[in-house]
């Protein structure tokens, strides 16, 4: 893609302008030590494991609960630091893996007296591992997105002190109210996990000490065995979906894939449309009227009962809260949803 000289410097300009006015706004409310990280109202304290010295440096680290949902801790947190949402991968072990090449950037670039800003990533239930409690009670608390409650956070920043000693702070949240989301409001229960550790002064000696501590591979017996590949979901016709294709949009085969299952199939479409002018597509096609969603998203039922219509249309915007990762390449994402 092709641009005039002249967008290139004002894209440029306004880039080195909004990064330096970030950094400085970051330093002021990044925490620089474990006291420094605020608590949410209500959070009680679990235990504290103190300083224990590693190969990474001291790590300082406590736990809190805190009787709220999860996805209202995080909303605090991330409006607190004016965090930056990022996608993630997850692990062979549901843990989260943040894929965020800004906040690497920024590590880099990372100089004494300087803090990077404060970047986040959200990991959400399966509903392939819903038990019954947690599926009739995750509908009780407003999501985090239409039809997604989170089960695992992570928070992540950086700071240099004038020495240039750099230490790396983290905060997980993680969502234990699976046995207990029947009851209500009463049911909910966050941990919350805040460390701050110090490496080294230099990048690469912080390379060098988290390679260092990186566990070695479980030993077994027997070889993994191979997992055949899920082939790819291809694109139905609008007679086998019953709905109809909206005008342009590009299908996401890898997306649609990873979300579906055997008998429930996510069909996932992409276009550069404003939300408004989609709904209005479909609100038309189908007869049916959009039911507004948190975060500015529609959700049709064409078949079956919100929230997990058997037959449905969900129409999300693109932005830095809502699926990042189609910044730049799409404004709305369609999912259509049908189970077999």
């Amino acid at each position: 893609m092709s641009y005039r000289c002249q967008t290139l410097f004002f894209v440029a300009l306004c880039a080195a302008v909004c990064t330096f006015v970030f950094t400085i706004q970051a330093q002021s409310q990044t925490p620089k030590t474990l006291a420094e990280i605020p608590l949410i109202s209500g959070a009680e304290w679990v235990e504290e494991s103190g300083v224990r010295i590693e190969r990474s440096g001291p790590e300082e680290c406590s736990k809190y609960t805190a009787r709220k949902p999860i996805e209202d801790v995080v909303k605090f947190y991330a409006q607190r630091w004016q965090a930056r949402e990022a996608p993630n991968t997850r692990g062979s072990h549901g843990e989260l893996e943040m894929q965020a090449p800004e906040f690497d950037a920024a590590l880099e670039r990372l100089r004494p007296g300087q803090s990077t800003p404060v970047f986040f990533t959200v990991g959400f239930w399966l509903r392939e591992l819903y038990e019954n409690n947690v599926k009739e009670g995750l509908p009780k608390r407003p999501p985090y997105h239409p039809n997604q409650w989170i089960d695992l956070a992570e928070f992540h920043w950086a700071q240099a002190d004038a020495k240039g000693n750099v230490k790396m702070g983290t905060l997980e949240i993680e969502d234990v109210s699976t046995g207990t989301l029947l009851q209500g409001p009463a049911g909910h229960l966050t941990f919350l996990t805040p460390c701050v550790i110090a490496y080294g002064t230099t990048t690469e000696e912080m390379e060098e000490e988290a390679s260092a501590e990186k566990e070695e591979p479980w030993p077994s017996e027997e070889p993994a065995p191979e997992v055949a590949e899920k082939p790819s979901l291809k694109s139905p016709s609008e007679k086998d979906l019953g709905v109809s294709l909206y005008a342009g949009a590009r299908y996401d085969a890898q997306m649609s894939t990873g979300m579906s299952q055997e008998k429930e199939k996510y069909y996932v479409y992409l276009t550069n449309d404003p939300v408004a002018k989609v709904v209005a597509f479909y609100e038309s096609k189908t007869g049916k009227k959009a039911l507004t969603q948190a975060g500015g998203s529609y959700l049709i039922v064409l078949r079956g009962r919100a929230p997990w219509p058997e037959l449905g249309i969900m129409i999300q915007p693109v932005s830095a809260t809502s699926l990042p990762q189609y910044i730049g390449t799409a404004n709305s994402v369609i999912t259509i949803r049908k189970e077999l």
